[in-house]
Protein backbone atom coordinates (compact mmCIF):
# COMPACT_ATOMS: atom_id res chain seq x y z
CA UNK A 1 0.00 0.00 0.00
CA UNK A 2 1.62 3.13 -1.28
CA UNK A 3 -0.36 5.90 -0.01
CA UNK A 4 0.02 8.61 2.23
CA UNK A 5 -3.67 8.00 4.19
CA UNK A 6 -3.98 3.97 5.47
CA UNK A 7 -7.16 3.68 7.76
CA UNK A 8 -7.16 0.76 9.47
CA UNK A 9 -10.09 -1.15 11.15
CA UNK A 10 -8.83 -3.46 14.40
CA UNK A 11 -11.51 -5.30 15.71
CA UNK A 12 -11.03 -7.49 18.92
CA UNK A 13 -11.43 -11.29 19.02
CA UNK A 14 -13.75 -10.95 21.77
CA UNK A 15 -17.66 -10.95 20.53
CA UNK A 16 -18.76 -8.79 23.30
CA UNK A 17 -20.58 -5.60 23.08
CA UNK A 18 -17.41 -3.02 23.68
CA UNK A 19 -17.45 0.16 21.40
CA UNK A 20 -18.64 -0.02 17.86
CA UNK A 21 -16.54 1.13 14.90
CA UNK A 22 -17.81 2.01 11.15
CA UNK A 23 -16.42 2.88 8.11
CA UNK A 24 -17.09 3.94 4.93
CA UNK A 25 -15.08 5.05 1.43
CA UNK A 26 -16.91 6.73 -1.70
CA UNK A 27 -15.66 5.38 -4.90
CA UNK A 28 -14.36 7.96 -7.66
CA UNK A 29 -12.47 11.49 -7.19
CA UNK A 30 -13.66 13.72 -4.36
CA UNK A 31 -16.07 15.49 -4.34
CA UNK A 32 -18.58 12.11 -4.13
CA UNK A 33 -22.51 11.96 -4.72
CA UNK A 34 -21.92 10.70 -1.31
CA UNK A 35 -21.80 11.97 2.01
CA UNK A 36 -19.50 9.36 3.55
CA UNK A 37 -19.54 11.51 7.04
CA UNK A 38 -23.24 11.25 7.15
CA UNK A 39 -23.02 7.28 6.43
CA UNK A 40 -21.02 6.79 8.68
CA UNK A 41 -22.89 8.64 11.17
CA UNK A 42 -25.43 6.75 10.70
CA UNK A 43 -24.18 3.75 11.34
CA UNK A 44 -22.87 4.53 14.33
CA UNK A 45 -26.46 5.63 15.39
CA UNK A 46 -27.42 2.09 14.17
CA UNK A 47 -24.33 0.50 16.59
CA UNK A 48 -24.90 3.07 19.55
CA UNK A 49 -26.24 0.18 22.08
CA UNK A 50 -22.25 -0.71 21.62
CA UNK A 51 -21.02 2.74 23.42
CA UNK A 52 -23.07 5.68 24.59
CA UNK A 53 -19.88 7.74 26.40
CA UNK A 54 -18.48 9.39 23.44
CA UNK A 55 -17.88 9.30 20.16
CA UNK A 56 -16.04 10.71 16.69
CA UNK A 57 -16.19 10.36 12.93
CA UNK A 58 -12.55 11.15 11.31
CA UNK A 59 -13.05 11.94 7.13
CA UNK A 60 -10.33 12.25 4.49
CA UNK A 61 -10.38 12.81 0.53
CA UNK A 62 -8.47 10.24 0.01
CA UNK A 63 -4.67 9.18 -0.73
CA UNK A 64 -3.30 13.06 -2.09
CA UNK A 65 -4.99 14.89 1.08
CA UNK A 66 -2.66 15.71 3.91
CA UNK A 67 -5.19 16.30 6.36
CA UNK A 68 -8.14 14.41 8.48
CA UNK A 69 -11.20 16.64 8.77
CA UNK A 70 -12.03 15.50 12.53
CA UNK A 71 -14.66 15.99 15.04
CA UNK A 72 -15.50 13.95 18.70
CA UNK A 73 -17.23 14.57 21.96
CA UNK A 74 -19.03 13.12 24.95
CA UNK A 75 -22.40 11.93 24.86
CA UNK A 76 -24.62 10.29 22.51
CA UNK A 77 -23.98 10.73 18.90
CA UNK A 78 -26.81 13.12 17.98
CA UNK A 79 -25.78 15.78 20.84
CA UNK A 80 -22.30 15.45 19.47
CA UNK A 81 -23.07 15.34 15.61
CA UNK A 82 -24.60 18.77 14.45
CA UNK A 83 -25.15 20.33 10.94
CA UNK A 84 -21.89 22.38 11.90
CA UNK A 85 -19.62 19.72 12.67
CA UNK A 86 -21.33 17.60 9.94
CA UNK A 87 -20.31 20.52 7.68
CA UNK A 88 -16.72 20.36 8.74
CA UNK A 89 -16.41 16.19 8.17
CA UNK A 90 -15.74 16.70 4.16
CA UNK A 91 -13.95 13.87 2.45
CA UNK A 92 -14.59 10.68 -0.06
CA UNK A 93 -13.65 8.01 3.17
CA UNK A 94 -13.53 7.69 6.89
CA UNK A 95 -14.11 5.78 10.23
CA UNK A 96 -16.42 6.62 13.28
CA UNK A 97 -16.16 4.86 16.78
CA UNK A 98 -18.45 4.84 19.18
CA UNK A 99 -16.88 4.26 22.73
CA UNK A 100 -17.86 2.25 26.01
CA UNK A 101 -14.97 2.15 28.06
CA UNK A 102 -13.02 -0.82 29.15
CA UNK A 103 -9.47 0.87 29.76
CA UNK A 104 -8.74 4.45 30.16
CA UNK A 105 -11.31 6.82 32.18
CA UNK A 106 -14.21 8.22 29.96
CA UNK A 107 -13.06 11.62 29.02
CA UNK A 108 -12.80 13.51 25.85
CA UNK A 109 -9.05 13.21 25.73
CA UNK A 110 -10.05 9.23 25.39
CA UNK A 111 -12.59 9.97 22.61
CA UNK A 112 -11.63 7.80 19.25
CA UNK A 113 -10.75 7.78 16.67
CA UNK A 114 -7.02 8.34 17.02
CA UNK A 115 -5.07 10.75 14.66
CA UNK A 116 -1.35 10.79 14.33
CA UNK A 117 0.97 12.77 11.98
CA UNK A 118 3.83 10.84 10.99
CA UNK A 119 6.70 11.32 8.41
CA UNK A 120 4.74 9.05 5.95
CA UNK A 121 1.66 11.09 6.53
CA UNK A 122 -1.27 11.03 8.35
CA UNK A 123 -2.68 7.74 10.44
CA UNK A 124 -6.04 7.21 11.66
CA UNK A 125 -7.34 3.89 14.22
CA UNK A 126 -10.55 3.07 15.16
CA UNK A 127 -10.23 0.00 17.88
CA UNK A 128 -12.69 -1.97 19.69
CA UNK A 129 -11.36 -3.88 22.33
CA UNK A 130 -8.96 -4.23 24.87
CA UNK A 131 -5.35 -5.30 24.29
CA UNK A 132 -3.80 -8.69 26.65
CA UNK A 133 -0.41 -7.53 26.54
CA UNK A 134 -0.92 -3.49 27.25
CA UNK A 135 1.49 -2.60 29.55
CA UNK A 136 4.18 -5.03 27.61
CA UNK A 137 3.62 -3.06 24.28
CA UNK A 138 3.35 0.43 26.25
CA UNK A 139 7.04 -0.10 27.68
CA UNK A 140 8.14 -1.36 24.27
CA UNK A 141 6.54 2.19 22.47
CA UNK A 142 7.85 4.47 25.36
CA UNK A 143 11.20 2.62 25.26
CA UNK A 144 11.46 3.47 21.60
CA UNK A 145 11.01 7.32 22.38
CA UNK A 146 7.18 7.67 21.49
CA UNK A 147 5.29 10.01 24.26
CA UNK A 148 1.76 8.75 25.01
CA UNK A 149 -1.11 11.63 26.07
CA UNK A 150 -3.55 8.78 27.35
CA UNK A 151 -4.18 5.66 28.77
CA UNK A 152 -6.05 4.25 26.14
CA UNK A 153 -4.83 1.10 24.73
CA UNK A 154 -5.85 2.22 21.01
CA UNK A 155 -3.68 5.17 21.09
CA UNK A 156 -1.29 2.58 21.90
CA UNK A 157 -1.76 0.57 18.96
CA UNK A 158 -1.56 4.10 16.81
CA UNK A 159 1.63 5.20 18.19
CA UNK A 160 3.34 1.36 17.89
CA UNK A 161 2.17 1.21 14.02
CA UNK A 162 3.70 4.25 13.47
CA UNK A 163 7.22 2.39 14.47
CA UNK A 164 9.27 1.37 11.55
CA UNK A 165 9.45 -2.12 11.96
CA UNK A 166 12.87 -4.36 13.10
CA UNK A 167 13.16 -5.67 9.63
CA UNK A 168 13.50 -2.15 8.18
CA UNK A 169 11.99 -0.92 5.38
CA UNK A 170 12.27 0.19 1.77
CA UNK A 171 10.60 2.96 -0.37
CA UNK A 172 8.33 4.40 2.13
CA UNK A 173 6.01 2.50 4.49
CA UNK A 174 5.30 -0.73 4.76
CA UNK A 175 2.09 -0.78 6.66
CA UNK A 176 1.46 -4.53 5.90
CA UNK A 177 4.69 -5.58 8.25
CA UNK A 178 4.37 -2.70 10.36
CA UNK A 179 0.85 -4.39 11.11
CA UNK A 180 2.28 -7.93 11.59
CA UNK A 181 5.03 -6.55 13.42
CA UNK A 182 1.97 -4.89 16.30
CA UNK A 183 0.34 -8.03 15.74
CA UNK A 184 3.04 -9.76 17.03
Amino acid sequence: MHCELITLFLEAIWLTHECGVFGAIGTGDWPTQIDVAQVICLGLVALQHRGQESAGIVTSEGKSARTFNSHKGMGLINNIFNDEAMKKLKGNLGIGHTRYSTSAASEEVNCQPFVVHTAHGALAVAHNGELVNCSSLRKMVLGRGVGLSTHSDSELITQALCLNPPEGETNGPDWPARINHLMR
